[in-house]
């Protein structure tokens, strides 16, 4: 079975928050893929590419995010919709 695993972080400074020594984001990310989940998706504004530098060597997808003004609603659905993409595009 698949399970995904969809990462919101509604701005960059909540993905790069310390969590324990690691940006929120990254530590989030470690713990989806050590609980098996697979495709993991990052959706995140990063412009500056922190969120990318902290997310380097992890098995992940960083997503553009939906546009700000339809809400978190549709920064779920683009999450889903990039994993969805992704179990689609598997072979196995």
């Amino acid at each position: 079975m698949t399970v995904a695993a969809v990462i919101l972080a509604a701005t960059p400074e909540s993905a790069l928050a310390d969590a324990d020594g690691l940006p929120s984001v990254r530590r989030i990310a470690d713990a989806a893929w050590s609980g098996g989940a697979t495709p993991i998706v990052v959706v995140a504004d990063d412009r500056d590419a922190l969120v990318a530098k902290a997310l380097a060597g992890a098995a992940v997808t960083l997503a553009e995010p939906a546009p700000t003004a339809a809400g978190p609603a549709a920064q779920m659905a683009r999450g889903i919709d990039v994993a969805l993409a992704e179990i689609r595009e598997a072979t196995g």
